[in-house]
């Protein structure tokens, strides 16, 4: 693979002097970019699937989650996501509940590799917890809470890489 290699010379004068050549990549150096689409992958409790760049994440079961629960899931999203980084859009069914394990290591450890978190909640029980989650705990990323898709979408493309 060829690409062009610009160096900039001086800028010190009232023009800039760039230097510009072609330089030769050896075909084994790979480039590695993320991945903007993926075919989705069903764990049994949750879906996880990137479209256009957006990793969507759809959870099957209303379930009561505790660090441990938080643990499977983030490997599994950063297994699926192969490493890289992106917004992520949470939705499907609400939580029962969330211990204070679960929302510390959500704060943290479990925000690698988010560029920023969407959750899409219709049902307000939902919308309230998600609410004080955010409002009593530090976020890493920027997130917010949605009720329809569309908005969380348009919302989380600013993320992209």
């Amino acid at each position: 693979m060829t690409v062009d290699y610009i160096k900039k010379v001086s800028s010190q004068t009232a023009f800039n002097l760039s230097i510009s050549k072609r330089v030769e990549i050896p075909d084994s150096l790979e480039i590695m970019m993320p991945i903007l689409n993926k075919p989705p992958l069903n764990t049994g409790n949750t879906i996880y699937e990137i479209k256009d760049g957006i990793l969507f994440i759809e959870r099957l079961e209303r379930v009561h989650f505790t660090a441990e629960n938080f643990k499977i899931i983030t490997e599994n999203r950063l297994s699926y996501s192969e490493g890289f980084s992106y917004p992520v859009i949470i939705f499907g069914k609400d939580m029962m509940s969330m211990d204070k394990a679960a929302r510390d290591y959500m704060s943290g450890e479990g925000c690698t590799n988010k560029l920023s978190r969407a959750f899409v909640v219709e049902k307000t029980q939902g919308k309230l917890q998600l609410n004080f989650f955010i409002n009593t705990n530090r976020q890493p990323t920027p997130v917010e809470v949605f009720d329809k898709m569309e908005a969380a979408i348009e919302w989380s493309k600013q993320f992209r890489k």
